[in-house]
């Protein structure tokens, strides 16, 4: 019966941890560490929020860390058309304003825009407003219609 404790314990222990895993998966505490489930995608979100520039409520489709020596994010998120509308006005501010960032002087920022009755989609090349990063290309699709999601694709990149 002694020897059965233990035994017992550890299968607890270690199924716990497992039953754990399975459930809410596993991070080491980075967005680009490696990492599952719905802990690293919360580690991602967070990161992505961080820059203080995208809205509050996303729904990330995908996150990927590129490089070694050249980091590069890219990142793939849905918002609400309301959300992705607001956006789209915080990038034009931010697009008109001078910055003169010394990896994206104001001279080689670009902006695309057009419009249709279905969609708008706009395209940002940018400094970047995390530190650690030289520059950000956003590419947004705000839909007309409310019902539908905007869809943003963002990089971040170091040259």
């Amino acid at each position: 019966m002694k020897r059965y404790v233990p035994i017992g314990v550890v299968l607890l222990l270690v199924g716990g941890v497992a039953a754990e895993l399975a459930l809410n998966g596993f991070a080491w505490g980075k967005a680009c560490d490696p990492g599952f489930g719905q802990r690293q995608k919360a580690e991602q979100v967070s990161y992505l929020h961080s820059l203080d520039l995208l809205p509050r409520t996303i729904e990330l489709q995908s996150f990927e860390c590129t490089g070694f020596q050249d980091l590069a994010v890219r990142a793939v998120l849905r918002t609400s058309a309301a959300d992705g509308r607001q956006l789209l006005g915080r990038l034009t501010v931010l697009y008109e304003a001078p910055q003169n960032d010394v990896h994206v002087p104001d001279e080689s920022k670009r902006r695309t825009q057009w419009s249709s009755a279905q969609r708008t989609e706009a395209s940002f090349s940018l400094p970047s407003p995390r530190k650690g990063f030289h520059g950000m290309e956003i590419k947004l699709t705000v839909p007309a219609s409310a019902a539908e999601q905007a869809v943003v694709e963002l990089l971040l990149f170091q040259r």
